[in-house]
């Protein structure tokens, strides 16, 4: 299963990488805007996790534009955040039913957000 990790802290990234390389096929973007090029690309993805607040293109665009470009993968995603900080990103967090991770996690409640999604 391939899961695509969309955060801005490089480090964050690795971690989430690293956390998963043993049962998922790991793709990372630093850039919102790569993550959507992705997918309008036709990469397809079991799960993807998208942090909420980066500069430039943020959780909440990424969101729209796969929503738009691929609807099926729009379900896919978890949002990954330490505290949502806008109006847009609370009422998006607010419609994922769940499909929200906060910060700080553990290995366990990521495996378990990632399989969720994968799974269906």
């Amino acid at each position: 299963m391939r899961v695509l990790v969309v955060d801005d802290e490089p480090l964050c990234g690795e971690l989430v990488q690293r956390a998963l390389r043993r049962e998922y096929d790991v793709t990372f973007c630093s850039r919102g805007d790569d993550a959507i090029a992705q997918i309008r690309g036709g990469a397809s993805f079991d799960a993807i996790l998208c942090d909420l607040t980066m500069p430039g293109t943020s959780g909440v665009d990424v969101f729209r534009a796969v929503r738009d470009a691929a609807p099926a993968q729009a379900e896919k995603i978890v949002f990954v955040t330490g505290g949502a900080t806008t109006a847009d990103a609370n009422a998006l967090l607010a419609a994922q039913r769940g499909r929200v991770l906060f910060k700080p996690f553990d290995r366990a409640r990521l495996l378990q957000a990632v399989g969720t999604v994968a799974k269906g």
